[in-house]
């Protein structure tokens, strides 16, 4: 169902954790980042030398931890999906090419935890739109009485109808 898919899919939808970057303009200066990083440079500092972003290297994006799906796609999902400690790249947004380096991550949680406790992984907005159709389906196939003096019930409006109207 839904949660599979969202942890199988959309892995940042349901992820924190801690990740740095490097932002450059082309995947050639992106690639040659990651060259100089996996030839042993510290991040933080080739972070510091190259990127193009407000966010200085020695800065985590977004503060620590921070929920991954409030970054742009690709860079939410390589975040979610990348190894710990690993500099993974190069990742295209509509900002430039990155270079991710996911220090601390939380999550994508199981199945189980999810359907246990789906207020604590997903946003109200996504519980209203799985709640409101099931809701609104009971409450049409409900046999609801309402007093005269209250108004008439509308299955199609869901709700009371005042007297008068």
């Amino acid at each position: 169902g839904y949660i599979e898919s969202t942890i199988t899919d959309a892995p940042h939808e349901l992820t924190a954790g801690c990740v740095r970057h490097i932002l450059v303009d082309n995947q050639l200066e992106a690639q040659a980042a990651l060259d100089r990083l996996e030839a042993g440079e510290d991040f933080v500092a080739l972070a510091e030398e190259l990127t193009t972003d407000d966010i200085s290297g020695s800065d985590v994006v977004g503060g620590c931890p921070v929920g991954f799906a409030g970054f742009v796609e690709p860079f939410a999902f390589a975040a979610a999906t990348a190894e710990l400690n690993v500099p993974v790249g190069p990742v295209q947004t509509e900002f430039g090419f990155h270079i991710i380096l996911v220090e601390q991550r939380i999550g994508p949680p199981t199945v189980e935890q999810v359907r246990e406790d789906p207020v604590n992984f997903y946003p109200g907005a996504t519980l209203s739109s799985f709640f409101t159709p099931w809701f609104n389906e009971v409450v049409r196939g409900a046999d609801i009485v309402v007093a005269d003096s209250v108004g008439r019930w509308s299955a199609e409006g869901i709700g009371i109808i005042p007297p008068g109207q």
